[in-house]
């Protein structure tokens, strides 16, 4: 039996592009063609599983930036790598395609030796990712970092810092911005370029760190879990509700003190504000307890953390 073609959707308004995209794909690959974002979204919500997009930027009613957000909001979708294809070529356009998540961009004209290449380069890394699922970051009470159970070596811890506060940013931050955040202390220029660097080498196969102009931007490749980011969101949600036993359990995510021993005005900003949602859901539990038992252990923990 003859393997199965990779399908590629292909998204541009213009007739002559999807003929062509279709042209030079068809020896290798499926293709299927949509004239619009809105067409193309209908079709991949309710069947279609491609292993790549390739999408038109400037398009009516709803543009490639507008495709690819609505791709990033659905779990299904989100992790299809996504190629912007455009005749918008400047230094500006490509930055904000890279904000909006993009995995790749080519720009219009392109020869058939670019749009293969591209699509080859992509399709290959997304293979060799697949056999890494997901990170699994800790920053509660310790550091550290697991890629299928494994822990990470690093030349220096400070690059989960990096990691983390690109994450906290949405993946794209000022070069200029970032320094200030990450050492309180004065440090030679090429400080986070340097770290930069450690970071690449760290999480090499499981995160990009791309500098273009002065944005530093972080592409992840796998999947991940953050105690801290999925300690803020359980308590958010606890917090709003009125459940005891939701209130305690969320509780017992928080291990510990956020980054300890790290000293940035970034990381201790982020350590007081996790430590201010664990305080606000000890009164919670206190104040939701009903029985004296109840009421004792939410009184004696946060008698603890208070120090009393």
């Amino acid at each position: 039996m003859a393997e199965k073609k990779p399908l590629i959707v292909s998204i541009d308004d213009e007739t002559s592009t999807l003929k062509l995209i279709a042209a030079i794909l068809k020896k290798d690959y499926e293709v299927v063609s949509f004239n619009s974002g809105q067409a193309a979204l209908a079709e991949l919500r309710n069947r279609l599983e491609p292993s790549l997009i390739i999408c038109d930027i400037d398009m009516p009613e709803l543009n490639g930036y507008g495709v690819k957000e609505k791709l990033a909001n659905n779990a299904k979708l989100s992790s299809i790598p996504f190629i912007f294809l455009t005749a918008l070529n400047t230094r500006q356009d490509f930055r904000k395609g890279m904000v909006h998540g993009a995995d790749d961009y080519l720009t219009k004209p392109f020869s058939p030796e670019d749009l293969l290449e591209t699509l080859e380069t992509r399709l290959s890394r997304t293979k060799e990712f697949q056999a890494k699922t997901s990170l699994n970051i800790h920053t509660l009470g310790g550091i550290g970092v697991e890629a299928d159970g494994n822990f990470l070596t690093y030349d220096a811890k400070k690059v989960i810092e990096l990691l983390v506060y690109l994450i906290v940013n949405q993946s794209a931050v000022p070069l200029h911005i970032i320094q200030p955040s990450l050492w309180r202390e004065e440090v030679v220029d090429n400080s986070l370029h340097v770290l930069t660097n450690r970071a690449r080498k760290t999480f090499e196969g499981l995160a990009e760190f791309v500098i273009e102009d002065d944005i530093l931007f972080l592409k992840l490749l796998v999947d991940y879990y953050w105690d801290a980011q999925d300690f803020d969101y359980q308590a958010q949600k606890a917090l709003k509700g009125n459940s005891l036993a939701a209130v305690a359990e969320v509780g017992l995510l928080y291990k510990g003190m956020f980054l300890p021993d790290f000293e940035s005005s970034w990381s201790e900003r982020r350590r007081a504000y996790y430590d201010s949602l664990y305080f606000k859901l000890l009164e919670k539990e206190l104040e939701l307890a009903k029985s004296k038992a109840d009421k004792d252990v939410a009184k004696a923990k946060l008698d603890f953390y208070l120090g009393n």
